[in-house]
């Protein structure tokens, strides 16, 4: 028996070692094996206390392989054993790691009430189940808003992890420090913290990380990269098989392909995620893929008379959850199904279910409920009220946009105000005055086109980054006609590029937002000059020119947007080839000529 124990303990030992780096697979198989070879053994304290450990492992690897429910069965095998054994450290783990694994599940309430149970036994845990008691608990505070004790939470998490050497340990505390600088809405922050995490090096799966990483993109409007980044985590996490972050990381990828607009690929990977989630027995997490599946239907212009029921079960059974986020965003789609199927009626009552946004939602969640509240002012005749109401949302926006130093986030970050900037200007079309559908198109362009002052690097490795680049352009001059060998040029160049955009997302902004030029303003600058301004508007299906001088305002209906932007896209191919270092005469001479009637057929709009 003695060489089973031995055994046992062995490979307990082997499988907290891949648990730790995030291969929960591998970790459960040597786990069963040692369970095997416990079953054998005659009941004592010493044996209760082996046993208890390996089952208290069990269960947090089968909750992240199979399901929360059979999680919790192995850990509640655990928990008896280390109350048989006397041992309150053990005792400890098993209510520490119960609490884990329904927060992980989402179980927000459940989640608290075990936690509770946990803190008289604190003192008891030993250094690795202290760490991950104070990252799982700092993780429920986190769902609900409670972010600043979260965050102490955490900080006592990475000097812990420090203090004992243990680096795997602290680039997940680290990691989860910048999570949830993500969810406090300070994104750069976010970034540089995930970084200085990413940076430790340390035997962890980074699946999680990239998840975590795409969120920030997403949340920042970067939607190309986020997508890539998730992409790069699917594959991570499929590896290892950590079945229910990859099925969170494909329903991060509906978010961003809603975003992006794209709501037949937002339903399949919504739709691949919720039947992971199902298959786990997960069923918090399941009705918030259910929650993105509605989306993207509401979006792809599923009638929504068929989507206000089950959007209306879906925000009580999340709001008997506890989950506030999601049970927001069910009320809003109720209140928009309600508004696509014509009933304002019932969109207006629905709206007094939604409850107020707070400053600490996401921007997305906050541009979402203003865009919401303004269409239902818009159907109840309360024009002027839904203007104000866009006009704040905006403003709100650009706020949001100023905590960027980065040009990319903060240009990428208009994403979230498109459907709202595009509103404005129909309600400013709706009143006929030229002066309202002039600063509605400012007001939309304030978000979309300011940037940052560009200023020199403020670190060294940006700066040596830079050095490189001009070095790399500069010999790509010499050999751009030589494919070979210009070849690996490009490829340095386009990473050298990556590195920098990506060293710039963590830099921070002034917070200063610039105002909008009032039109009385514009006027005076135009009439010192003897000046005409023409505006160019997308309103709808129109374009429309807004033309400011001579001490008038005035606009006009000019042509279908869809074939301005055909001519458009034409003239941009034809310059792209006419651009080409050597181009032959013949064919230089058929692209002007295609070139000259595009733009003939753009200025007779």
């Amino acid at each position: 028996m003695a060489g089973q124990l031995d055994t046992a303990i062995r490979l307990h030992k082997r499988a907290l070692v891949e648990q730790n780096a995030g291969r929960p697979a591998r970790a459960l198989t040597l786990l069963e094996r040692a369970r095997a070879a416990a079953d054998e053994w005659d009941r004592s304290r010493a044996t209760d206390v082996v046993i208890a450990g390996i089952w208290i492992s069990i269960g947090y690897n089968r909750a992240e392989c199979q399901s929360a429910d059979s999680g919790l069965a192995a850990v509640a095998i655990g928990l008896e054993r280390a109350i048989a054994s006397g041992s309150l450290q053990l005792e400890g783990e098993a209510r520490a790691q119960r609490a884990g694994i329904a927060q992980r599940a989402g179980r927000v309430e459940l989640a608290a009430a075990f936690f509770a149970e946990v803190l008289p036994l604190e003192s008891h845990l030993g250094v690795l189940s202290r760490f991950s008691f104070l990252v799982n608990f700092a993780n429920l505070r986190m769902m609900r808003h409670e972010l600043e004790s979260a965050r102490r939470m955490l900080v006592r998490a990475v000097d812990l992890a420090h203090a004992h050497g243990m680096a795997a340990e602290e680039l997940k505390a680290l990691h989860n420090l910048g999570y949830a600088e993500f969810l406090g809405g300070d994104l750069p922050r976010a970034l540089r913290s995930m970084n200085d995490a990413y940076s430790i090096d340390a035997d962890v799966a980074r699946g999680v990380c990239l998840l975590d990483r795409a969120r920030v993109l997403a949340e920042a409007g970067l939607l190309r990269d986020a997508d890539r980044c998730l992409a790069d985590a699917a594959d991570l996490l499929r590896r290892d098989q950590s079945y229910l972050d990859l099925a969170d990381s494909e329903l991060e990828r509906a978010r961003c392909a809603l975003l992006a607009e794209d709501a037949q690929s937002a339903r399949r990977l919504a739709g691949r995620a919720r039947d992971r989630f199902r298959r786990q027995g997960n069923q918090e997490w399941r009705r918030t893929a259910e929650l993105v599946l509605l989306q993207a239907d509401l979006a792809g212009g599923r009638p929504g008379t068929r989507l206000a029921p089950p959007a209306a079960r879906l925000r009580d059974e999340l709001a008997a959850d506890g989950l506030r986020g999601p049970t927001r965003t069910a009320a809003l789609i109720v209140v928009e199904a309600n508004l696509a199927a014509g009933n304002t009626a019932d969109a207006a009552a629905a709206l007094d279910k939604v409850g107020r946004e707070l400053k600490s939602d996401p921007i997305t969640a906050r541009l979402h409920a203003v865009l919401v509240r303004a269409r239902v002012d818009q159907a109840l005749g309360n024009r002027g009220q839904a203007r104000r109401r866009v006009a704040r949302g905006l403003a709100e926006l650009a706020a949001h946009q100023s905590q960027f130093g980065s040009i990319d986030l903060s240009t990428a970050a208009a994403i979230h105000g498109r459907r709202l900037a595009d509103l404005d200007v129909e309600l400013a079309v709706s009143t006929g005055r030229s002066k309202s559908i002039f600063d509605a198109a400012e007001r939309g362009r304030s978000v979309t086109s300011r940037l940052p002052a560009v200023r020199p690097p403020d670190d060294d490795v940006t700066a040596e980054l830079l050095l490189e680049l001009r070095q790399v352009v500069e010999s790509l001059r010499t050999v751009e006609l030589n494919a070979r060998a210009s070849a690996p040029l490009n490829q340095r160049r386009g990473e050298l590029e990556a590195q920098i955009a990506q060293r710039a997302w963590t830099r921070s902004g002034e917070r200063a937002v610039g105002a909008v030029a009032a039109i009385d303003e514009v006027e005076r600058a135009l009439d010192s000059d003897a000046t005409t301004l023409v505006s160019f508007v997308i309103a709808g299906s129109q374009l429309i020119g807004v033309v400011v001088g001579d001490g008038r305002i005035r606009h006009r209906v000019l042509a279908p947007i869809g074939s301005v932007l055909e001519q458009v896209r034409r003239v941009r191919a034809d310059l792209d080839v006419l651009a080409q270092p050597v181009l032959p005469p013949p064919i230089a001479t058929a692209v002007r000529a295609s070139f000259d009637r595009s733009v003939d057929a753009v200025d007779q709009t």
